[in-house]
């Protein structure tokens, strides 16, 4: 994850600076891909490419992708072109509060939010294939939920679950035990991470909400961005986020001790991901 955060940051730099700083590399664009760039708007809305083209193949069908230094530019057969900026992510037909979680942080890219998965369509999956290469999905949702309805298998994306008590009460990942060694896993795997991470849960709403709350306190973010974040999510409420953070505060002397007090994760693991998260 860190490299990705670097690339990104590399690339806005150098397009700031202009050409007379360090030379970065000359990936063309070019193909359907390159159509779909100059029918968006090009170098002036997107800048120039931070990487080669990718291909990959799902289900039998070929989808490429590339980033440039504004977001993403896709093409296959099935989708036709598309294109969504950094901070944002392309709309799904079959998944619901599909979200760039830390954009609010000016961390675009970095962690993923939505609902359930199992419902994708084709063209969302080929769609997710793009925005999720060689990241990792992080299912929060308890083991018969996650076999009721599976995620899709992805290439070059990994899978892994984390299970958290279904529940509308956030105060609970805060007391019970079970829940706060999940959201443990969950920070350890995106520390230890490469690549983007999408979480989530049935709705996308009260585990995943809390994860992302938790990832964007660590980052420094004030309480009013952390609550406009999960309040974003439809039946949420500033009631219910509020028993969250009245267990943490009463519980923990702040989210550093709920993280390593109440999490378990170390100084050193606080502060790599406190340096990975922070703007």
């Amino acid at each position: 994850m860190r490299r990705r955060i670097l690339a990104c940051a590399l690339a806005l730099s150098l397009l700031l600076l202009g050409a007379s700083s360090a030379p970065a590399a000359d990936y063309a664009i070019a193909g359907r891909i390159g159509t779909t760039y100059a029918a968006a708007g090009g170098a002036d809305v997107w800048g120039t490419a931070t990487g080669p083209e990718v291909k990959l193949t799902l289900s039998g069908r070929n989808l490429y992708h590339q980033h440039v230094a504004n977001g993403t530019v896709f093409w296959s057969a099935l989708t036709g072109g598309r294109t969504w900026k950094l901070g944002k992510v392309p709309a799904l037909s079959g998944v619901s509060n599909e979200r760039d979680a830390l954009a609010s942080a000016n961390l675009p890219g970095v962690v993923f939010r939505t609902a359930e998965l199992c419902g994708a369509s084709s063209k969302d999956k080929q769609l997710l294939t793009a925005m999720m290469h060689g990241g990792t999905i992080i299912d929060l949702r308890s083991s018969s939920k996650a076999s009721d309805c599976p995620d899709p298998s992805l290439p070059t994306v990994s899978k892994v679950r984390y299970s958290m008590t279904s529940t509308t009460n956030p105060a609970t990942f805060v007391t019970s035990s079970s829940d706060r060694a999940s959201v443990a896993k969950v920070l350890r795997k995106i520390l230890a991470e490469d690549g983007p991470v999408l979480i989530h849960c049935t709705r996308g709403r009260d585990r995943t909400g809390w994860v992302v709350g938790v990832l964007l306190m660590i980052a420094g973010q004030p309480l009013d961005v952390v609550r406009a974040e999960y309040l974003r999510t439809s039946g949420t409420s500033s009631a219910t986020f509020d028993k969250g953070i009245t267990a943490l505060y009463d519980r923990y002397d702040g989210v550093e001790d709920y993280v390593m007090g109440g999490l378990g994760l170390s100084s050193d693991e606080l502060a790599a991901l406190q340096a990975e998260l922070s703007a």
